[in-house]
């Protein structure tokens, strides 16, 4: 899914839609390729920089990670954690 919050044309709203499938698939892939099986929104973004080298905004991985779990890829699971800035943040699961 792709928010269109700059009011982009829409030649430019298709590639941002691109763009938003291609997270969403590497995301899925590298939770595959290290078997991971919860994170936080931070963690996930941290962990793509490191292992991959993809450096997401935080928004993008948050976009991905809502977009998944729409898709039920992941899950809440009930469990929080201080992290960054001294605010919980949702511990996710993967679903399937």
């Amino acid at each position: 899914m792709y928010y269109n919050t700059t009011q982009d044309t829409t030649d430019q709203q298709s590639h941002n839609l691109e763009g938003a499938l291609t997270q969403n698939q590497r995301i899925i892939g590298f939770i595959r390729k290290y078997k991971l099986s919860s994170f936080t929104a931070y963690e996930l973004q941290t962990l793509l920089k490191g292992f991959e080298g993809f450096d997401w905004l935080i928004t993008s991985v948050r976009r991905a990670i809502h977009t998944l779990t729409s898709q039920g890829f992941l899950h809440d699971s009930g469990d929080r954690r201080i992290e960054r800035y001294g605010k919980n943040n949702i511990v996710w699961r993967v679903t399937k």
